[in-house]
């Protein structure tokens, strides 16, 4: 009789050496720190956030290499030092609102295209709005402008046409 007993068999998970923790002493670029003046350790791809020299940061070792994995908090020198979100691959922000607010200045650049949609929107300044462009379109379905002082259009050349008509009012009219 053979009496053997199968066992399912347990996966357990790579053994790690656990969690670290230390100082960034150094940039190396901006994928690698130096912790604690010894260990050389890369970001992990979840890490968005940019260390900087100061910070206490936590790192784990994986496959013989140190990851950072998480800023435990700032140092003095980083205090001063802007948050800056990095990634290698595009970022994609999705949520049912976003709001970005600057209370001294919101800045949005790039070096390709710039798209911006939305079924209803609204631009306010208080003070003053320049738009600089080599070409600028716009179509829309009806313009008004209105200025409480002067409306001014300049070119070279100005083209007005309508399929209808053209109605210039005012008390005074100068042509030329």
């Amino acid at each position: 009789m053979n009496n053997c007993v199968e066992l399912p068999i347990i996966r357990t998970p790579r053994q790690q050496s656990g969690p670290f923790f230390g100082v960034i002493s150094q940039a190396k670029d901006t994928k690698h720190w130096l912790i604690d003046g010894e260990f050389t350790a890369t970001s992990a791809s979840s890490l968005l956030v940019q260390p900087v020299e100061g910070d206490l940061v936590g790192f784990i070792e994986a496959n013989g290499c140190l990851f950072i994995t998480q800023i435990l908090s700032r140092g003095e020198l980083a205090e001063e030092s802007p948050i800056t979100i990095q990634s290698s691959l595009p970022l994609t922000l999705q949520a049912p609102a976003i709001c970005l607010r600057g209370w001294d200045e919101v800045e949005l650049s790039t070096a390709g295209r710039f798209s911006l949609t939305a079924r209803d929107g609204a631009m306010t300044t208080i003070n003053t709005f320049v738009q600089q462009s080599e070409h600028l379109i716009q179509q829309v379905g009806h313009l008004n402008l209105t200025a409480s002082g002067l409306l001014q259009l300049r070119g070279r050349q100005q083209l007005i046409t309508a399929e209808e008509d053209v109605r210039i009012d005012g008390k005074r009219i100068n042509m030329g």
